[in-house]
């Protein structure tokens, strides 16, 4: 998912849209007597709690030079996420204390335009910024109708309209809603492209600090306008990616012998016929050895060894195309189950306990979630266990196929759980494991379902990635690699070559994984 760029052309000046994130943090020491030493400890929260948040989320920080603060985005959606973000890391604090005082935080974000001249600053956005941090409420965030039409298609947050706000720099009234994430949620960014950094940051500062002051002294006699009854605004469809990926003749696939199976066996069925029982032998079209090591392990697909194109042209992304050639492994035939999660919770391994019935697959877990499980499993079976590659899961995903899906190049309906794929599913939570037919390979939700996590570090295409099918790493690595698009995604998502991004510590509720191992082992 991407972060949006967005510019406007003024009187023949190309000006660059930007996010502008307005807050004011404080905390309740006036109150308890305790007004020495407030100032240091709202630095502390600056320093240790907001300012990592901007960061993670690509954003420039402003100081100011008070208890308020502004920072810059390169769009809307990281700007909503670190607000987001920043409201959490104020709640943890708070539950952490055993007596008052504790932090509050008021959010408002809005758009403005950075513009290509540093003598041309002058920028309403900040100004409706710095409004809405004045109006909100504490520990709640405020956006504008300009942010909530960019935002409002995010999975993971709920939008509430609360009211019409007349600005004195707008003619006309402006939409103004709340932002809350959906229970459980823990957000930071999973953008695909990176953000070129800003080079009007200390410009824009000084007029941010003024801005912020003017506010901060007006905010108690703003008046509000009418408000309307309070409407749930519910996520829509994001827009479903159509261009074609073409490759070149000289990366034809060349998959071992027995991943050539005709897709004719997996042609579609009626869509209630693509739901037997789960694991029932009906499920079973694999031409590849099923194995477990133990009672309580995931079913594992011995997969051949082959060389394939990896990538694609549909997205920057995914290119370069480029051969890469897997040596034979063993791949989880469905994504880890609650059930399966639940026995390393049991073995006090696993330190998440999710919600949801045990054929479920397991979902809201981290990268590093995800690396207690196969820790786990590894030391029950003396086996090693790992994340897949992300050339290896790409690899099991095609099949030995070329197309856009497993199944071919256009959508077919009741072949994934994703948002507009043509199933019955429910919109909060993924539909039980192995709901679909499995691929030639015998792999079951390879597209749809949960995104899954592999092993390799992100990096923003392909440029330098091995060509052996290892692990693709960084030091001091922050982002992981995501495929396959989950139940909350529209089908773009789902495509074998679709890459995602995510801090490897961060929960979010669509991201599951499975497990793999050499066949080494």
């Amino acid at each position: 998912m991407t972060a949006g760029v967005f510019s406007s052309d003024v009187a023949s000046h190309q000006r660059r849209v930007i996010a502008i994130l307005c807050a004011d943090i404080d905390d309740d020491s006036r109150l308890f007597g305790i007004e020495e030493g407030r100032h240091e400890r709202v630095e502390r929260h600056r320093r240790e709690l907001i300012a990592p948040s901007v960061a993670r989320h690509d954003g420039r920080l402003i100081d100011t030079g008070d208890e308020g603060f502004f920072a810059v985005f390169e769009g809307p959606i990281d700007a909503v996420r670190s607000a987001i973000a920043i409201r959490q890391s104020v709640a943890r604090h708070n539950a952490s204390l055993s007596r008052q005082p504790r932090m509050r935080c008021r959010v408002g974000v809005s758009l403005g335009e950075l513009p290509s001249d540093p003598d041309d600053i002058c920028d309403t956005g900040v100004k409706m910024a710095a409004r809405l941090q004045s109006l909100a409420e504490p520990d709640n965030l405020l956006i504008s109708q300009n942010v909530y039409e960019r935002v409002k298609n995010e999975p993971g947050c709920r939008f509430q309209l609360r009211g019409v706000e007349k600005f004195a720099h707008r003619a006309d009234p402006v939409r103004v809603y709340s932002v809350n994430a959906a229970p459980s949620v823990v957000v930071s960014r999973p953008a695909q492209i990176a953000w070129v950094g800003y080079g009007m940051a200390v410009g824009l500062g000084l007029l941010l600090g003024g801005v912020g002051g003017w506010y901060r002294l007006q905010a108690n006699s703003a008046a509000e306008a009418q408000k309307p009854p309070n409407v749930a605004m519910s996520l829509s469809e994001q827009r479903l990616r159509t261009d074609a990926s073409v490759l070149p003749p000289e990366l034809q696939v060349d998959v071992a012998p027995a991943a050539a199976t005709s897709l004719q066996a997996f042609a579609p069925a009626p869509l209630a016929a693509t739901r037997p029982p789960l694991r029932g032998p009906s499920r079973e079209a694999n031409p590849n050895q099923v194995v477990r090591e133990c009672e309580q392990c995931p079913e594992m697909v011995e997969l051949p060894g082959g060389t394939f194109a990896m990538g694609s042209n549909d997205d920057p992304t995914e290119q370069p195309v480029f051969r890469v050639t897997v040596p034979p492994f063993a791949l989880g035939r469905l994504p880890v189950t609650i059930g399966e999660w639940r026995r390393c919770v049991a073995a006090r391994a696993c330190s998440y306990n999710p919600d949801g019935e045990d054929d479920m697959p397991v979902h809201n877990v981290s990268w590093n979630d995800a690396q207690q499980y196969v820790e786990w499993l590894s030391n029950i079976t003396g086996v090693s266990y790992r994340l897949p590659t992300e050339a290896e899961w790409e690899y099991a995903a095609r099949a030995g196929t070329s197309t856009r899906y497993w199944w071919g190049n256009q959508l077919v309906a009741g072949m994934a759980n994703c948002k507009g794929c043509g199933d019955a599913s429910d919109p909060r939570l993924p539909l039980p494991a192995g709901s679909f037919a499995p691929n030639p390979f015998g792999l079951h939700d390879m597209a749809g379902g949960v995104t899954q996590w592999v092993a390799d570090c992100w990096h923003k295409n392909y440029r330098g990635a091995p060509v052996d099918g290892a692990v693709w790493d960084a030091p001091n690595c922050r982002e992981r690699v995501l495929r396959g698009g989950s139940w909350m995604n529209d089908p773009s998502y789902s495509r074998v070559s679709s890459r995602d991004r995510y801090d490897a510590g961060v929960r979010y509720p669509t991201h599951g994984f499975r497990v793999a191992r050499s066949r080494s082992n």
